[in-house]
């Protein structure tokens, strides 16, 4: 992995960084506006709520004749204006020196307006800081008074300037936020590629630490994926060396038969050629098809139809095949195994597990011998145990008789592939059980097939579909 494709793989993530750049300034902009609408609320209130009670404080204590007649200008209680309006008759009143009021603004203000920062200046469109309330009195008597808060409006433009300056500052800080969060996930690409590739030495044999708690997951998971690879591609090698090693004897055969056939020119020697070529292509078809299915078992890919299988029946059927083969080398088949038993398997695999050891027993036993076949219930398992007196197996073989291709010393002289045990255990460990095995040379050996005995209701079910079966 270079460093340019690690930054590609950066850049792929620009619009996620993008996306969070636009969600930091939205969030950070709204904030300051709610801010901002706040404060502007609260200070108008609060001009509101001053204007009204010194309007209250100036009605309680000014009699509305003393006002009408324009006695009792001064004492306003803080208000700017006072505005008296009856049918056509408007009086204003004013004690302020400190504030300029604009009387021709005045003039044209609603004499029941009652609102806060407007202005009374021409034209009205200029800011402007009055607050005026208006209060009816009496039938057609309306009294509004004015004050200007220059100076919360004054506060107001400076908090306002201040949060433009900080939305502002926001969008640097969004940036550079999101510009360092992009950094952050760049670097530890960057160790992460370092450490990768500190790793992929061949000299190497784990990922080295990044004491990095999410980087350390990372490389765990790669060093994992590494190791499964590495065991395949093992894996691989040893079956295309055990395969080519294989195949090389058989193929060599039947060229050397396909030779002598077109050596002589008689049809009988030919017919002869043709069926030995035959015999040798279908022992290497019977080979591959074995390969296969041991390297899907071992891959877990072999298609299993895993339903409740009668022990006593399937291993009866197979008995029944090799029986005329027993009895050439006068062999007794024994067999005890309860007729209620079933386990959960794949009927047409376990069959061929069952062949492959009776096969074995018979092939290598000895004359006049015995195959004893028993069954035993384990708490979640039933064992199958297959018991011959033959020739038994070497202690220094007896390990290696589940690999493939293996055959003993002593095996050679009987026809075979020396691949029934490697291809028996992959499909009992592929049925979630386990094949083991005792011997000692010259004295026959035990196998044990161990498997996973069916639900009890699953096994409920098919004794009563047998019974029916047997009632009918």
């Amino acid at each position: 992995m270079s460093f340019a494709r690690t930054r590609g793989r950066a850049g792929f993530l620009l619009p996620a960084y993008g996306g969070l750049f636009l969600l930091l300034l939205a969030v950070l902009l709204l904030f300051l506006a709610v801010a901002l609408f706040i404060v502007r609320q609260e200070l108008q209130q609060h001009c509101l709520s001053d204007v009204r009670a010194s309007l209250e404080s100036y009605l309680q204590n000014r009699s509305l004749a003393v006002a009408m007649a324009g006695a009792g200008e001064s004492g306003l209680y803080g208000l700017h204006f006072v505005r008296l309006t009856a049918e056509n008759e408007q009086h204003f009143y004013t004690d302020s020196t400190a504030v300029a009021v604009d009387f021709r603004g005045l003039v044209n203000l609603d004499p029941q307006l009652s609102a806060v920062w407007v202005s009374l200046a021409t034209p009205s469109d200029a800011e402007g800081y009055w607050t005026v309330y208006a209060r009816k009195i009496g039938d057609d008597l309306w009294v509004q008074a004015g004050k200007e808060h220059d100076y919360l409006g004054t506060l107001y433009r400076r908090i306002r300037e201040a949060i433009m300056a900080m939305a502002l500052a926001g969008v640097v800080v969004a940036a550079a936020a999101t510009l360092f969060c992009r950094r952050r996930s760049t670097r530890v690409l960057r160790q992460a590629e370092k450490l990768l590739k500190q790793g992929l030495d061949e000299h190497e044999t784990a990922v080295p630490e990044a004491r990095n708690p999410e980087l350390d997951r990372i490389l765990a998971l790669f060093a994992s994926l590494r190791s499964h690879n590495r065991q395949l591609v093992k894996e691989m090698q040893e079956n295309l060396d055990n395969v080519a090693h294989d195949l090389r004897t058989p193929l060599t055969r039947l060229r050397s038969v396909a030779e002598y056939g077109l050596r002589h020119e008689s049809n009988e020697k030919k017919a002869e050629a043709l069926s030995d070529c035959l015999e040798e292509s279908q022992r290497l078809l019977s080979m591959l098809t074995i390969m296969m299915s041991v390297v899907e078992a071992e891959s877990g890919a072999m298609r299993l139809d895993i339903a409740p299988v009668n022990l006593h029946e399937s291993i009866a059927d197979v008995g029944g095949l090799y029986e005329y083969v027993a009895e050439d080398k006068k062999i007794t088949i024994d067999m005890e195994i309860d007729e209620h038993l079933y386990v959960s398997a794949d009927h047409t695999r376990i069959r061929q597990v069952w062949a492959n050891l009776i096969d074995n027993a018979i092939k290598y036993g000895k004359e006049g011998g015995w195959i004893r076949i028993r069954s035993r219930g384990e708490q979640q398992y039933t064992v199958v145990s297959v018991a011959d007196n033959g020739m038994g197996i070497s202690a220094g073989e007896i390990e290696r008789i589940w690999e493939r291709l293996f055959r003993g010393d002593r095996s050679r002289s009987e026809q075979g592939l020396g691949l029934g045990l490697n291809y028996a255990r992959a499909v009992i460990e592929a049925h979630g059980g386990r094949i083991s095995v005792t011997s000692e040379l010259g004295e026959g050996s035990v196998f044990e097939v161990w498997l996973p005995l069916v639900q009890a209701e699953g096994q409920t079910d098919v004794l009563r579909l047998k019974s029916q079966s047997s009632g009918e």
